[in-house]
């Protein structure tokens, strides 16, 4: 997605339709393997899917869009929502806050906060997907989800593990049986 916001960025080369989908993408997956995982038996659901409960407003908002259009039409913000990002410009080492809207442009509700760009070190930070729930403006970091999403991975990789050693399980080499492409 970052390529798309690069390009954006570079070019204004917008990709409006892409951009949106891998956004949207990015939080209905989210949500729904938080929704799997809620159905295992954690002795403590919120240790492990904690950082994703704040979806449920994107999640409830896209979903039910055709119900929701009124508030969102009332409150003033776009369809899809806001997307907000910084980008650093590698040769001048200056930033340049950028929003993106899908559909016709018009004023929004939404209230924006410069961040502090001391601790940006990339070419795209802060990339902020803001929608609304009900009648609150609601935010989500993507790349704080996309870490999450990461951090996960590695926790449930190692609870796997732990339960091989704890009970003397060989491992099983699934190297030959995954992501199979049959021609």
């Amino acid at each position: 997605m970052e390529y798309l916001l690069i390009n954006t960025s570079e070019t204004n080369n917008r990709n409006v339709s892409k951009t949106f989908n891998k956004v949207w993408n990015i939080i209905d997956y989210t949500n729904r393997i938080k929704g799997l995982l809620h159905e295992l038996p954690w002795e403590n659901k919120g240790e492990i899917l904690g950082a994703f409960y704040n979806l449920k407003g994107f999640r409830d908002t896209f979903q039910h869009l055709g119900i929701r259009s009124n508030t969102v039409i009332r409150e003033k913000t776009a369809i899809y929502g806001l997307l907000t990002w910084f980008y650093r410009n590698p040769k001048t080492k200056k930033f340049r806050a950028h929003y993106l809207f899908s559909g016709v442009s018009r004023r929004a509700n939404m209230k924006l906060t410069v961040p502090n760009t001391d601790k940006f070190n990339r070419k795209i930070n802060s990339i902020q997907l803001h929608s609304v729930k009900k009648k609150k403006i609601i935010i989500a970091d993507i790349r704080q989800i996309i870490k999450d999403l990461v951090d996960l991975r590695k926790n449930l990789e190692q609870r796997i593990n732990d339960i091989y050693i704890k009970y003397n399980l060989e491992i099983s080499n699934w190297d030959d049986r995954r992501d199979i492409h049959v021609i």
